[in-house]
């Protein structure tokens, strides 16, 4: 970890060593001429520049802080890079005399040293060399095509106080070094003995973060105590913002919230709630009540103590989280307590899930529990002790009984809320009243779980909010698109539907009645007849638009596992243990030939980390 303690360049060098940092080797008679044109100037977060199409009047040298260059406008506006501090802004307008082919603005609070493109050419076309650095750095910045910063500023701002408070921002910083290395900043280091909020009102204190910054992957902004000009430095040269609290605190937003929007401004800044709960608790509880008062990218639980707990926040806060995406099939959902459980052998992190139909139910099981013994469990109580689909019903809206299903979902969940598990779940359903798909990631489980796995013509559709919600594998059996751009860590996904095409015995002409095929089902001698059941059919029915899909897995995930389940139909459920022990066979070596592949992967890759031997 870089010591909070070293010390920035002093003031009477500060420009001085920035232009020779911008312009190069240039004689010092140069860069003294250079430096009496510029002026220093302070700007806040979300400061415009310039935008494009401008006319170029200016050229910028950034002393501290960053910039955010864009191209386009309103909706159509995209980031092509940002600039850190030492490096120039507008000479290319200075050079070309066009406008401006940009827009810049500042995404933390900033010094630039400004001098106006007059003076600044009149200089260089006095003094060669300078011209021909201006020259080099117009040509360079036309080959580059992205400038993004190495150091990702994450700022926790804590909104409860204690011991464990502090722990976890300890095992927060182990966890990021297991990323890359980690510069920590804190009111004691802040202050060197002194107050630390006098010492952040000065100009020099932005230097000294982006000299913490320097080398480093992450800087680690610890913003505790009384609100004052050292938390609101924070705030505003945060990449992310982290708000710490003690899941039994109050959920009441605090003073320092409140002044979140002035100090951010308009630079729109991802903010995270991590609740902290005491190490054996159950599962969190009143979750929703601490998201309904902010506006948040994400919430994380983490237990105290649980360095686990504070990788994966870590993981997520970085950007390379790893995902877990579950498919529907019916009974054959047992395959993933499989899975799941030879991923946990192996050590590979589960930071998220996506589920569709039975692959939603064990996601919320395993988000809850955290333990694949209490989810099969679970699911031998629900599907064999209660047999919800043995009761059947008049088949006007379904085959089986809705009492039935309602019953054991919510005697399963309870009143809980998808926001107090532990671990984000995305749960698939369709709504058929308006042909579109439904992402459940708030609201109660019950609901999410009942709707997703509503099989069309088979269970009755969830009558809610948001339409009539029938199983998720109608539109996206295994749906990797919600977490393929967001789990830069890796992305594992699960197919237990079928591959097999349907064998039929009969020509249509020939298919014997009802009657009969039943009779030969279940007669003592003889092969039973090939030939597809309700069920089979309306399950294969509901899942081809899903099934072209299937092709686009190898792409969207990195590890595709389908389990050997064929033999296994959709209403299986007493054959659990059977389908649980064949998929945890079957991944078992997958697995250990994906870690090992990440493994060769991740020597410089900090989003492979946790498949290093050390992390493990």
């Amino acid at each position: 970890m870089r010591p909070a303690s070293d010390s920035a360049p002093s003031d009477a060098t500060r420009l001085r060593g920035a232009l020779a940092h911008a312009f190069g080797d240039l004689p010092p008679a140069d860069l003294d001429a250079l430096a009496a044109l510029f002026e220093e100037k302070p700007v806040s977060r979300g400061t415009c520049l310039f935008s494009e199409g401008d006319a170029a009047t200016q050229v910028f040298v950034l002393l501290a802080g960053r910039l955010r260059v864009s191209v386009g406008s309103y909706d159509t506006t995209r980031v092509i890079g940002e600039i850190g501090p030492g490096e120039t802004v507008g000479e290319v307008g200075a050079v070309t005399g066009r406008p401006r082919s940009a827009t810049v603005e500042a995404v933390k609070e900033s010094l630039l040293a400004v001098c106006s493109r007059e003076k600044f050419m009149g200089l260089a076309e006095q003094r060669p060399q300078l011209l021909m650095r201006l020259i080099g750095i117009v040509a360079d910045r036309a080959r580059q095509a992205e400038r993004l910063p190495s150091t990702l500023t994450i700022t926790i701002v804590p909104l409860s106080s204690g011991a464990h408070v502090q722990a976890f921002v300890n095992d927060l910083r182990r966890a990021l070094e297991e990323q890359g290395r980690t510069s920590l900043l804190n009111r004691e280091g802040a202050g060197e003995g002194g107050d630390a909020d006098a010492h952040a009102t000065g100009s020099g204190f932005l230097e000294r973060l982006d000299h913490l910054s320097t080398g480093a992957d992450h800087l680690l902004y610890f913003a505790e105590g009384r609100v004052g000009p050292f938390v609101e430095r924070g705030i505003t040269q945060a990449d992310r913002i982290v708000l710490l609290a003690d899941a039994d605190d109050p959920p009441a937003r605090r003073e320092v919230e409140e002044r979140l929007a002035s100090w951010l401004g308009p630079v729109p800044t991802a903010t995270h709630l991590v609740l902290l709960h005491p190490a054996g608790r159950a599962h969190p509880t009143g979750t929703a009540r601490w998201l309904d008062e902010r506006t948040l990218t994400a919430h994380h639980h983490a237990r105290s103590g649980r360095a686990d707990d504070a990788a994966r926040v870590a993981r997520h806060l970085t950007g390379c989280p790893v995902g877990l995406v579950l498919g529907g099939g019916g009974a054959r959902g047992a395959g993933h307590i499989g899975v799941i459980r030879a991923l946990q052998e192996h050590g590979v992190p589960i930071d998220t899930i996506a589920g569709t139909s039975s692959g939603a139910a064990v996601a919320c099981q395993f988000g809850l529990t955290l333990d694949t013994a209490l989810v099969q469990e679970e699911n031998r109580k629900s599907f064999i002790a209660n047999r919800p689909f043995r009761r059947l019903s008049l088949p006007w809206v379904s085959l089986v009984s809705r009492e039935a299903l309602d019953r054991v979902a919510l005697d399963t969940w309870g009143d809980l809320d998808l926001a107090d598990l532990w671990l984000p779940i995305s749960a698939v359903s369709c709504d058929i009243s308006q042909s579109r798909r439904v992402l459940h990631r708030r609201g109660p489980v019950w609901e999410a779980v009942r709707a997703s796995t509503a099989l069309p013509g088979i269970a009755t559709p969830l009558f809610a909010s948001q339409g009539v919600l029938v199983d998720g594998g109608v539109i996206d059996n295994v749906p990797t698109r919600e977490l393929s751009e967001s789990c830069g860590g890796g992305l594992v996904a699960v197919d237990i539907a079928p591959e097999e095409a349907i064998a039929v015995d009969y020509a249509h002409l020939a298919l014997p009645s009802p009657w009969v095929l039943l009779w030969r089902r279940f007669r003592p001698w003889g092969k039973a007849p090939a030939v597809p059941t309700l069920v089979e059919v309306l399950l294969r029915s509901f899942t081809v638009a899903s099934a072209a899909r299937r092709a686009a897995l190898e792409q969207e995930a990195d590890l595709v596992l389908r389990p050997p389940l064929a033999a296994y139909g959709l209403l299986d459920f007493d054959k659990l243990d059977e389908m649980v022990a064949a998929a945890y066979a079957d991944a078992l070596p997958r697995v250990a030939a994906f870690k090992s592949a990440q493994q060769a992967r991740s020597a410089g890759n900090k989003a492979l980390a946790w498949a290093r031997p050390s992390s493990t």
